[in-house]
């Protein structure tokens, strides 16, 4: 029974010792994965941006659609 219960400790330590691993090789991915993000999370922001100019430029041709739309209505009027 004694030796049973030393392999059981002995296979604990070998778990703890393998989900330990685990970690450091999850934290030493998780930096290298942070160097890799900051370029996409710039591209992002430039993503962003001409988002944001492609929304002014629609809101741009609106205006000049309603612009046009009164001028049409005076010329309507002046035929």
């Amino acid at each position: 029974l004694d030796l049973f219960r030393r392999l059981g400790l002995q296979i604990l330590e070998l778990e703890h010792r393998a989900r330990m691993l685990g970690r450091l090789e999850f934290a030493t991915a998780s930096t290298g994965l942070q160097a890799k993000l900051a370029p996409i999370e710039a591209a992002k922001a430039d993503l962003d941006e001409a988002i944001d100019n492609i929304r002014k430029f629609e809101a741009f041709v609106r205006s000049i659609s309603k612009f046009l739309g009164l001028v049409d209505k005076v010329i309507d009027f002046l035929a």
